[in-house]
């Protein structure tokens, strides 16, 4: 998602913050390495099966305040020139006019926070105690919403935009927004017909008219919102988009009266984006159509699978392994079987079908791997280390250059850290080490 207005100012509260922080001679800030956590949840596909579940959406461009700043390329050229202006006063030794300048800035960051925390009239205090500034347009806008005075806030915003068309189409989303929220339809879909036009990035466009179109379906404008999606479903690049659009062409579908092209989005969304976040909707939205028995049994299991649905997941994968015992989709069956049974006091019953799939021979490699890889897991979850690190060096001994490994390799080195065997955990770590170098 491309950051609307106001992630951009948060953005630039915390730079703005920090450079007053540390002064002008400190280097730009810039963005921190991003940590990578190391998770193995099966996500095997009716072809392969691959080591981490995308269990959450990509994430999203938002820039957000954390602990460090971010550099100021992630903002709008006109908050990058205002910060750039102010930090130069600092760096030529100008401290009056530079004190000006940051003063102006955190009044405006002041009454934007004061204004997301509800405290309207705290914010137009801060705004009226400093100069007039064009800036203060849009944390005005924020605080008269704050203390519901929503119709005057929204003019506010959109005046703003009319006057400062480089960021209007950002300015307009946030309307859009909030008008969505006001359940004021109407202007929402107005504000973001207003940007769409203009709004370069794709996926500003993209989310522009996904507003646009849940406007008009509120409004009970089913063509015109379902004309919406489709052109959201032409930009979306992500499988997490593709699935959600897909989904809401299958919503305004049935409200339309068209059950068979509703039936025909959602079967393409669980077939080829089972991990989408509207997952659960698409499901309930199948049950409401009557249309369940209609789905082949493998992709609703794994449909289900995916939406937490275990138990009725392993009704469909029995459904299907009863009627294509030898099917193309059969390990994967087994091996989703086995994982959406590992419920609280079924744990021994599915570790046993783990280690099945992963003892048979004829076992493709990557199901077994994946089967070692999450019993090793649930083993650990169980509190039985023992057990977890003989599935860990089994996997490494018998498939240790499949992506499962790595994971495996990690887990081993932590498991033995735990309990208190530090060569041990060196050991496994040098042996993951070794297992990367050797692919390069």
């Amino acid at each position: 998602m491309t950051p609307s207005f106001v992630s951009l100012v948060r953005t630039f509260c915390s730079l703005a913050a920090l450079a007053v922080a540390v002064g002008c001679t400190a280097p730009a800030p810039v963005a921190p390495t991003s940590s990578v956590s190391v998770s193995a949840t099966a996500t095997p596909s009716s072809a392969s099966v691959v080591t981490t579940l995308p269990g959450q959406p990509p994430a999203a461009a938002t820039a957000s305040v954390g602990a460090a700043a971010p550099t100021s390329e992630q903002f709008s050229a006109d908050l990058r020139v205002r910060y750039a202006e102010a930090r130069l006063l600092l760096v030529e030794g100008d401290y009056a006019a530079a004190a000006d300048a940051w003063r102006s800035l955190l009044t405006v960051i002041l009454a934007l926070s004061l204004s997301l925390a509800g405290r309207g009239s705290e914010a137009l205090d801060a705004l009226a105690s400093g100069g007039p500034d064009s800036r203060d347009a849009v944390p005005r806008a924020f605080a008269l919403d704050a203390l519901n005075q929503h119709p005057q806030a929204m003019r506010s915003l959109a005046d703003y935009a009319s006057a400062n068309p480089s960021v209007a189409p950002a300015v307009l989303l946030e309307l859009a927004e909030r008008e969505l929220t006001a359940r004021r339809p109407r202007e929402a879909a107005d504000a973001a017909a207003r940007a769409v036009d203009a709004a370069q990035p794709r996926p500003l466009k993209q989310r522009l008219l996904d507003v646009r179109a849940q406007a008009l379906a509120a409004l009970g404008d089913n063509e015109s919102a379902f004309d919406a999606h489709r052109q959201v479903l032409a930009l979306a690049t992500s499988t997490g988009a593709l699935g959600e659009q897909l989904f809401h062409l299958a919503q305004v579908s049935r409200d339309l009266g068209k059950p068979d092209a509703a039936l025909q989005a959602l079967t393409t969304a669980l077939e080829q984006f089972p991990s989408a976040s509207t997952t659960a909707d698409a499901l309930r939205l199948l049950d409401e159509l009557g249309a369940a028995n209609q789905l082949d049994p493998f992709v609703l299991g794994r449909a289900r699978y995916f939406a937490v649905d275990y138990r009725n997941a392993v009704t469909a994968f029995d459904r299907y392994l009863a009627s294509q015992p030898d099917g193309p989709d059969a390990p994967t069956a087994r091996l989703y079987r086995a994982l959406a049974s590992l419920t609280p006091g079924n744990e021994p019953n599915a570790l046993r079908e783990l280690d099945a799939l992963a003892d048979d021979p004829n076992q493709d490699s990557d199901i077994a791997a994946q089967g070692l890889l999450e019993a090793g897991q649930a083993l650990e979850s169980l509190s039985e280390p023992d057990q977890s690190e003989v599935r860990y060096q089994k996997l490494l001994d018998r498939f240790p250059r499949l992506d499962a490994a790595a994971t495996a390799g990690f887990r081993l080195g932590l498991v033995r850290y735990e309990r208190g065997a530090d060569t041990d955990a060196i050991s496994a770590w040098e042996g993951l080490i070794d297992l990367s170098s050797s692919f390069w």
